[in-house]
């Protein structure tokens, strides 16, 4: 629904025969949206009509401009229907589809501009050099052929999204409809978390038990890390939106279902990057800004060490998970050591692991990961990926800064995710760059006024 009513403000504000362009494009993806739900219906079964019908009506926007089609395949990554449901080959197609829809629908919208000309900002440039980077460190793996697949189904698909997004998003109202999907989406992932885990979080002694999913979002602390970026897009709605009462119950509802399931989730790296995050946004938001810093410090060291009283883990799962995360740092160190240039490899760090392990005390054994968006991109492209990460990285958090007066939340948001994802391997998921693609676009908006596509 955010997607269509964006989509005739769009077609609203550009010149007049755009909507008779409209009327055609519109017949079409009717005439689409009809044959689809046949198709679906049919693949699915009779039982699955309404997710059918939604699943041909987010194709049917997906025609009409080309940041529905990047909104509708950026809320599948959160929902991820081929991992929670039965297997089914319309399901496990849907990723790819989508994908490639998003990318169809910007080339034709590139030819059909009249500006053709692609630049691309120095961030952008050091993203493209760590992923190139990236593509090298597989040359010196026992299997290049496995790893460079690992690759291209892993973090190219990131780098794909991170650049369609800075090209597509390109008025005030896309980047809105981007905050809006980004929060009805987490608000579903965490309605989706709450069902799989009701059962074990309300059993009996079941005071250990956390939030989980399914796939690749199944960890709590992951749960949790991507639901924190939606607080302060929610918490600008709230600002924003005085006389607006359906947006109020929409980011209330959104908080609420969201703080709930952040609690079920019991993070400590979520817990202290909300923190941040509420920090931040009373920050920006203050005309006082250097009292309010230091306030924010005074009142973040108050309550800094009763935040293990806020958790229902036990005092030993959380000594034997800092534990184990030390180890996998040090591993991770290990490994650079022994290959300072290149690392272990792109996607070689969990069968390294062990080998690189130590001899100090674990908790857990075989097939592990970094546990830390920083050590992992050290770990497996060596010194020089983790210099073109950190430099794309603060490449963006600059961009965020500058931003603030027009986009707070942007920038709060970038804080209280890299804070998160310090203790998560996120190095080579989706979801760090929708994020930093979101202020790239921003930026672009508001500070750089060449004309042509941006990269």
């Amino acid at each position: 629904m955010s997607s269509l009513l964006v989509t005739w403000v769009a077609y609203q504000d550009g010149p007049a025969e755009s909507l008779d362009q409209m009327r055609a494009w519109v017949l079409f993806a009717a005439g689409t949206f009809v044959v689809l739900t046949g198709a679906f219906v049919y693949s699915l079964g009779l039982p699955q009509f309404v997710f059918a019908l939604l699943l041909a009506f987010g194709v049917m926007l997906a025609l009409l401009r080309p940041v529905n089609a990047l909104a509708f395949f950026i809320c599948l990554q959160f929902l991820r229907p081929w991992e929670v449901a039965e297997e089914n080959a319309l399901l496990l197609a849907l990723p790819r589809m989508t994908g490639l829809l998003a990318i169809a629908s910007a080339v034709v919208a590139y030819f059909r501009s009249d500006l053709k000309r692609l630049s691309f900002g120095r961030g952008q440039w050091f993203l493209l050099g760590f992923g190139l980077w990236s593509v090298l460190s597989t040359i010196i793996t026992p299997s290049p052929g496995d790893q460079l697949k690992e690759f291209f189904d892993t973090f190219f698909r990131a780098l794909i999204v991170f650049y369609l997004i800075v090209a597509v998003v390109r008025k005030q109202y896309d980047l809105e409809l981007m905050r809006r999907v980004y929060l009805w989406s987490v608000t579903g992932l965490a309605g989706i978390s709450m069902y799989i885990s009701w059962d074990k979080l309300l059993a009996e002694g079941s005071g250990g038990d956390r939030l989980h999913a399914i796939g690749i979002l199944e960890n709590a602390n992951d749960i949790a890390a991507v639901m924190v970026v939606g607080v302060p897009f929610a918490l600008r709605r709230l600002s924003q939106s005085t006389r607006r009462p359906l947006v109020w119950f929409e980011s209330l509802f959104f908080l609420t279902l969201t703080l709930l399931a952040l609690y079920l989730a019991q993070s400590r790296g979520a817990l202290l990057a909300l923190g941040a995050g509420a920090v931040g946004w009373w920050i920006v938001r203050s005309r006082r800004r250097w009292i309010a810093i230091g306030l924010g410090l005074i009142l973040v060291l108050s309550v800094a060490p009763f935040a293990n009283d806020l958790m229902r883990r036990d005092s030993q799962d959380l000594e034997e998970s800092s534990t184990s995360r030390l180890t996998y740092w040090k591993a991770g160190v290990r490994m650079v050591i022994r290959n300072p240039l290149f690392g272990v490899g792109f996607g070689r760090y969990p069968k390294e692991y062990q080998s690189n392990a130590g001899e100090g005390e674990q908790f857990e054994f075989g097939e592990r990961t970094a546990h830390s968006t920083w050590i992992l991109a050290l770990a497996e492209t060596g010194v020089p990926g983790l210099m073109l990460f950190l430099a794309f990285v603060l490449s963006v958090l600059n961009m965020a800064r500058k931003i603030v007066p027009h986009e707070p939340d942007l920038f709060v948001a970038l804080i209280a995710y890299l804070i998160a994802v310090s203790f998560l391997s996120h190095t080579y998921l989706v979801y760090p760059y929708i994020l930093m693609g979101l202020v790239v676009a921003g930026y672009r908006m508001h500070f750089r006024s060449e004309k042509g596509w941006s990269m």
